[in-house]
């Protein structure tokens, strides 16, 4: 094995995919860039910049020196999280690996390709991978990736823990290389801001919405069973309802039969004014029904989650097909049931959702209509101005290139849907074709901009029988597992009983917390035995499904308690107080949350009593 397949193994091993990726390095000019063995017998990577000067990335002389002081200027603090911009040898990032705690790990962004392919070419860094304590993301080749890098291993809990860090030279040598990645780490804390504040402006709605449609799933539908369902001819249309769909919508008239139309659930009512039933739509938000007449809907499909509206999932008698979505409790009962289950990838809105189902199913040309992304003839929606709307008022704007070179006024909302979408076309350029279809809004970059008449014309020439297709996959949760499924639920009783006693324990846990650090001195010793003894007991709760849904109704509290990010005091103690009565609030208000837990789960028993009575008597 040669070193760089050893290097390219290591780093696959970490990251799915990256090996195929890699055929992207064999069209990689290196000439540039150069390894000269240092005189501690450390191999140093030169490069030469736009003057033609040759500008060594370490001393050639004392590399480990200015690799210790690198090194020494790093805090560390359990489960960090380090965003290193710059491979560079490698060097630098093995030392702070074994500085680092156990619980930390690694980002690193390397915006020059050219250094990468160099370095893994004729550098032994395989080590660094094997330690699965570090992931790389390449401009060029993988950057896609640092969002979900960051995404998996930052939680709202662990942003305070982030610390960027910059390889030496790099900042001064790839300057906009630098700025892209300032700029990638601020759209993802951006993003992570936007996701927790809806998860607080929805705090009661959700798990109100999960538990009144929990029956839904005795004998539903699972996404995870319809992969590549459709043809790969077949051209998927992701319907929003963007100001410019009034411009084309019409035409989805020569698309119908011929093109699998997947309507965002705010976009139905334009549908059905047009007279056009779309093949399936998708719905996520819990507060989101389809404000119109739904008779002709009735009987279409509908990809949902289990907190999607409540009214949609009662109205609606078409398949319920479902899919995982960032509150966790449908992940948990396929798991207890050994059945797969699909996450769909999104940016925060419902179109994200249906570009990764399209997707999945099968598409490999899929068109966007309606999708602005902007306020186009300063509209939110067709023939509705933004300015009727007082939560727009409150958005930060900014001006964008729209898909005719023209500025047009966006927010931080929409541009962070349009980078999700980027991205997403980035990732997967060499297996679908991305098509703006829109016909107005903001530019998305890496897609193929057309008419949707161009579009139709193109790429619809076949008819195909939809509801056939979709009807070939089996129904979940019916039958023997249908009736364990239901017994499954009648216990949740017993387990929110057992989480009621742990969540007692962390309270009491959290007083005791409180009162030592609040005396004019303590053991330390004391302190890390309650630190400890709450760790254990927060994986008890943790472990118990139902715990999921109760976090949905305390998420401002556990906002309030993990928000801390830049915030030092003034001593430990002090520190040390504030943190122990954040955790007191967190627990106290999952202790109030548990009435309205099981108020909750009164309903879904009477449901599913019933289920389980209509079962017996037609046996």
């Amino acid at each position: 094995m040669s070193l760089l397949e050893k290097n390219i193994d290591a780093i696959d091993d970490c990251i799915i995919g990256f090996k195929d990726r890699c055929k992207k390095l064999m069209d990689v000019d290196t000439t540039k860039v150069e390894v000269v063995q240092g005189k501690e017998s450390i191999p140093i990577v030169r490069v030469e910049i736009e003057s033609g000067k040759k500008v060594l990335l370490n001393s050639l002389y004392r590399c480990n020196e200015e690799i210790s002081h690198w090194i020494e200027n790093i805090e560390t603090a359990t489960e960090q999280v380090y965003l290193v911009f710059g491979l560079s040898n490698g060097e630098h990032i093995r030392r702070l690996l074994h500085k680092m705690n156990s619980e930390s790990r690694i980002i690193v962004y390397e915006d020059n390709i050219e250094i990468f392919y160099k370095v893994i070419k004729e550098i032994d860094i395989a080590d660094i991978f094997d330690s699965k304590k570090c992931l790389i993301a390449i401009n060029g080749l993988n950057e896609f990736n640092f969002s979900s890098f960051f995404a998996t291993l930052v939680s709202w809990k662990s942003r305070e823990r982030v610390l960027q860090l910059i390889s030496p030279k790099y900042d001064v040598l790839f300057l906009e290389g630098y700025k892209r990645f300032v700029t990638m780490v601020r759209d993802v804390q951006a993003r992570m801001v936007v996701n927790r504040n809806t998860n607080i402006v929805f705090a009661s709605l959700i798990p109100d919405a999960i538990m009144a449609n929990l029956h839904h799933l005795y004998q539903s539908y699972s996404l995870a069973d319809y992969a590549n369902i459709l043809p790969e001819d077949c051209l998927g249309i992701v319907v929003s309802s963007g100001p410019s769909l009034k411009k084309n919508i019409k035409r989805l008239k020569k698309a119908k039969n011929k093109a699998f139309i997947l309507a965002c659930s705010s976009a139905v009512k334009y549908l059905l004014k047009e007279g056009i039933i779309p093949d399936a739509f998708v719905n996520i938000d819990a507060d989101s029904p389809f404000n119109c007449d739904i008779t002709e809907m009735k009987d279409i499909p509908g990809f949902v989650i289990l907190h999607s509206a409540i009214s949609i999932l009662e109205d609606m008698s078409g398949k319920k097909i479902f899919f995982d979505a960032p509150v966790e409790y449908y992940e948990s009962i396929c798991n207890q049931f050994k059945v797969p289950y699909r996450i769909v990838e999104t940016g925060g809105s419902v179109a994200c959702n249906a570009l990764g189902i399209l997707r999945f199913l099968g598409c490999k040309n899929i068109a966007l209509i309606g999708q602005d992304l902007a306020f186009t003839n300063n509209e939110i929606y067709p023939g509705e101005c933004k300015d009727d709307y007082e939560v727009i008022a409150h958005r930060q704007f900014e001006e964008v290139e729209d898909i005719y070179g023209n500025l047009v006024y966006t927010d931080q909302i929409f541009a962070q849907y349009r980078r999700w979408f980027e991205d997403e076309i980035r990732y997967y350029q060499d297996s679908i074709n991305v098509i703006d279809a829109t016909e107005g809004g903001a530019k998305i970059q890496g897609s193929t901009i057309m008419t949707l008449e161009e579009t139709i014309e193109q790429y619809c020439h076949k008819e195909y029988d939809f509801d056939k297709l979709l009807d070939t996959v089996p129904i979940r949760f019916a039958g023997e597992q249908g009736n364990e499924f239901i017994q499954w639920v009648l216990d949740s009783k017993k387990r929110i009983s057992r989480l009621r006693k742990e969540i007692k324990r962390a309270v009491d846990i959290c007083k005791r917390f409180v009162t030592l650090v609040e005396r004019e001195k303590y053991d330390n010793k004391e302190l890390r035995d309650i630190t400890k003894e709450l760790g254990q007991v927060v994986k008890q709760i943790e472990k118990i499904p139902e715990h999921m849904i109760l976090m949905s109704y305390v998420a401002k509290a556990e906002y309030i308690a993990t928000d801390r990010l830049e915030k030092k005091h003034e001593t430990q103690k002090e520190d040390q107080l504030i943190a122990a009565n954040k955790n007191l609030l967190l627990y106290k208000n999952m202790e109030y949350a548990l009435d309205d837990l099981e108020t909750g789960f009164e309903e879904v028993y009477k449901k599913f009593e019933l289920l389980k009575k209509e079962i017996e008597e037609e046996n």
